[in-house]
């Protein structure tokens, strides 16, 4: 599989050279074939390190399931809500009252960042407490951190869900049978769905000084590894859980590994 998508990878960047040969430096550089030979060199043993690297990045074992899914392990639903009520706000039932938490700070935006991407949210709206996005943040730091040990490259997780109304939880109810016919946790701005099967690719952007050709060559890792990533989704989660329960045991985050839909449910459990 790895061969066949460094050559469909080269194929497409060659062309893509051809097609803008007057302003992308790897079309001007006039790669050769021998050239052309030692970057596929150096992307297969690229790439072959990083397939090595996610082997090492096990997925989540069934007793590290259990202890984020099945109680007693983990926190009782009420725990999160307990917690929400603790730190979140006031449940939100208006436009108007939203915006007063926004400009009085006890709401900020949810937006993409280094750590984490903000996926579609459909029945919730992007915004958290500040202490949640601390939070959020040092879940990222983590879980880069953990990616770096293993030798593997910089991902973002993903959120797909986060503030809702009483009158959103409603709507949520009638497409979704595991959402909470009561209260939800998601009420109070303190608690978010990760999506455990989605990872985005954050690369650094080459060097300005680089050579033509390695800047070539930086791209097409680039694509090498946005291409691979959904084939390893389970062992980066594998790593995303790990950090989970261990701020869960630390007891900032609690944390549900939800069954119907492939979200890790936290909630913010105490300020860093």
């Amino acid at each position: 599989m790895c061969v066949r998508v460094l050559l469909f990878s080269a194929l497409v960047l060659l062309a893509g050279c051809a097609e803008t040969a007057s302003t992308d430096p790897a079309s001007s550089a006039g790669i050769t074939e021998a050239a052309l030979a030692a970057v596929l060199d150096s992307l297969g043993a690229a790439m072959q390190a990083q397939h090595a690297a996610r082997e090492r990045s096990r997925p989540l074992n069934n007793e590290e399931q259990r202890r984020l899914r099945d109680r007693p392990y983990r926190p009782s639903y009420s725990a999160h809500l307990a917690a929400g009520r603790r730190l979140g706000v006031a449940p939100v039932s208006s436009d108007t009252e939203l915006q007063q938490h926004l400009e009085a700070g006890r709401l900020v935006p949810l937006v993409d960042t280094e750590h984490y991407t903000v996926v579609v949210l459909e029945h919730s709206a992007p915004f958290v407490t500040p202490a949640a996005i601390e939070a959020l943040a040092e879940i990222g730091r983590r879980f880069q951190r953990r990616l770096t040990e293993q030798g593997l490259p910089p991902f973002r997780y993903a959120i797909s869900s986060a503030l809702r109304t009483g009158a959103s939880q409603a709507d949520l109810r009638k497409v979704n049978r595991n959402a909470t016919s009561g209260t939800s946790s998601h009420e109070y701005g303190t608690c978010v769905d990760l999506v455990y099967t989605r990872y985005f690719y954050h690369p650094t952007a080459p060097d300005s000084t680089a050579a033509p050709l390695d800047a070539f060559v930086h791209r097409a890792r680039e694509r090498e590894t946005a291409l691979l990533t959904g084939a390893y989704w389970d062992h980066l989660s594998g790593l995303m859980g790990r950090v989970l329960a261990e701020m869960q045991a630390e007891g900032t985050w609690h944390v549900l590994l939800e069954e119907r839909q492939p979200v890790y449910h936290i909630t913010l459990n105490r300020p860093l």
